[in-house]
C-alpha cells in the first residue's frame, strides 16, 4: 500500500508543478500584453500631447488621476479581489485595463478624466491580482516566479513601444495603436480563464474597508518592502510616461530611436529579471536589491546627463537591468506571509503612491524648467530605494541577535 500512496504523491506533485508551469506561462504572456499598454503609450504620448493640445503639467495630472484610483481601488478592493476565484477575477481585470485603453485613446475634454480614472481601476485589479498569483506560485514550488512574470512586462513593453513606433511612422493614430493594445488584453483575458486553475479562498466574514493599509501597521519588513517597491514604481513610471518624450523633444531623436532607446529599457528589465530569476534564491534578496540600489543610482545620473539619444539610450538599457530586480524582490518578502494576499495588496498600494506624486511633480517640473531637470527622479528614488533596504538590512540583523 505504501509505495501505491507514495506513487500518487509523487503524481499529484508533478501534476501541482505542471499545473503552476501553465500558470505562470499564461501570467507571463498577459503581463507582457499589459507592458506592451505602456510601451505604445510611451511612444504615441507626444501625438496624443499634439492633438488634445494638452501641455506636459495637465498629462501629468491626469496621470495622476490614474494613480489615484489604482491605489483607492487596491486599498478599498484589493483585499476583497483575492478571494474571487482567481482565473475568473484575472481574466475580469483584464479586460477592464484593455477596454479602459480603448478608451483612454478616443476620449477628449471633459472625458479624459473619467477615462484616465477607469484605467485605474483596471491596472489596480491586474496590479494586486497578477502579484498574489505569483507569490502564490512560488510559496507552492518553491520556484522564482514573480520575476518571470514581470520579465514578461519589460519584454512586452520593448514589443509595444517598436510596434508603436512603426505604426506612428505609418500614420497609425493613438487611438489605433491603443485599440491594437486591447485586442491583445482580451486574448489574455481568455487564455487565464482556460489555464490559471481554482485557488481555495477561505471565507472570513467581510473584509473591512482599506484593510489592505493596516497590515503595515507594526510590521517593519512590510514597510521596507512598501518603500522599495514605491521607488522602483516612480523610476518604472517615469520611463513610461516620460522616457520616450525626453529623447524626442530634448534630445531631437527620430520616433524609432526614441522607441529604440525605451525597448532597450524595456528589454534590459525583461533580461535583468530572467538572470535574477536564476540567482535571486541564491545571492538573497537583501544582497540584489542593494546592488539594485547602487546601479540604479548610477545609470540615472548618466540619464540625466546624456548629451544624445545614442547614450541616453545606453543609460536606459543599464537603469533597466540593475532597476529590473527591485520591485519583484521586494514582493518576494512578503510572498511566504500568511496573509501574503492582504501583505502583497498593501505594499502595491504603498507603490503606487509614487505614480500619484511623480507625474504632476515632473510635469510641473518638465513645463517650468525642462524635462532634464524634471528626470532628476531618476537619481532621487535609487537612493531612497538603496537607503530603504540598508536600513531594512539593518533591522533583520538587529531583530536577529534577540
Amino acid at each position: 500500500m505504501a509505495p501505491h500512496g507514495n506513487g500518487r504523491t509523487g503524481d499529484t506533485a508533478v501534476h501541482g508543478l505542471r499545473s503552476a508551469g501553465r500558470s505562470l506561462l499564461a501570467l507571463t504572456c498577459a503581463y507582457a500584453v499589459y507592458g506592451a499598454f505602456w510601451g505604445a503609450w510611451a511612444v504615441v504620448l507626444v501625438e496624443y500631447l499634439d492633438a488634445r493640445d494638452l501641455s506636459l503639467a495637465a498629462i501629468g495630472g491626469l496621470f495622476s488621476v490614474t494613480s489615484v484610483t489604482a491605489i483607492a481601488t487596491m486599498t478599498f478592493g484589493g483585499a476583497m479581489a483575492v478571494r474571487l476565484p482567481r482565473p475568473h477575477a484575472l481574466a475580469a481585470t483584464f479586460a477592464l485595463a484593455g477596454a479602459a485603453s480603448l478608451i483612454v485613446g478616443t476620449a477628449a475634454g471633459g472625458w479624459l478624466a473619467p477615462a484616465f480614472a477607469l484605467l485605474g481601476v483596471g491596472i489596480g485589479m491586474v496590479d494586486v491580482l497578477v502579484n498574489v498569483a505569483g507569490a502564490e506560485i512560488e510559496a507552492t514550488t518553491d520556484r522564482p516566479a514573480l520575476q518571470v512574470i514581470h520579465a514578461g512586462y519589460g519584454a512586452g513593453g520593448a514589443a509595444g513601444a517598436v510596434l508603436a513606433a512603426v505604426a506612428t511612422t505609418a500614420g497609425w493614430r493613438p487611438a489605433a495603436v491603443l485599440a491594437a493594445v486591447a485586442a491583445g488584453h482580451l486574448l489574455a483575458a481568455t487564455a487565464l480563464v482556460a489555464v490559471v486553475p481554482h485557488v481555495p479562498v477561505t471565507d472570513d466574514g467581510p473584509v473591512p474597508a482599506g484593510l489592505a493599509l493596516r497590515v503595515l501597521g507594526g510590521r517593519p519588513d512590510l514597510q521596507v518592502a512598501a518603500v522599495i517597491v514605491l521607488c522602483a514604481f516612480f523610476v518604472e513610471g517615469s520611463m513610461d510616461a516620460w522616457s520616450v518624450l525626453f529623447v524626442r523633444t530634448t534630445l531631437r531623436g527620430p520616433v524609432l530611436g526614441a522607441a529604440t532607446a525605451f525597448a532597450s529599457f524595456a528589454l534590459a528589465i525583461a533580461a535583468g529579471r530572467i538572470f535574477a530569476a536564476r540567482v535571486l534564491f541564491r545571492l538573497g534578496r537583501q544582497r540584489t536589491l542593494l546592488v539594485s540600489g547602487a546601479g540604479s543610482l548610477a545609470a540615472g545620473a548618466t540619464v540625466v546627463g546624456a548629451p544624445t539619444a545614442v547614450v541616453a539610450g545606453i543609460a536606459f538599457l543599464v537603469l533597466g537591468f540593475f532597476l529590473s530586480v527591485a520591485a519583484p524582490a521586494a514582493f518576494g518578502m512578503v510572498g511566504g506571509d500568511a496573509d501574503a494576499g492582504r501583505a502583497v495588496a498593501a505594499v502595491t498600494t504603498i507603490g503606487y503612491g509614487g505614480f500619484v506624486v511623480g507625474p504632476p511633480l515632473m510635469g510641473w517640473l518638465g513645463d517650468s524648467f525642462g524635462l532634464r531637470t524634471a528626470l532628476l527622479a531618476l537619481v532621487v528614488a535609487p537612493a531612497c530605494m538603496l537607503a530603504a533596504t540598508v536600513a531594512g538590512g539593518r533591522r533583520t540583523r538587529v531583530a536577529s541577535r534577540r
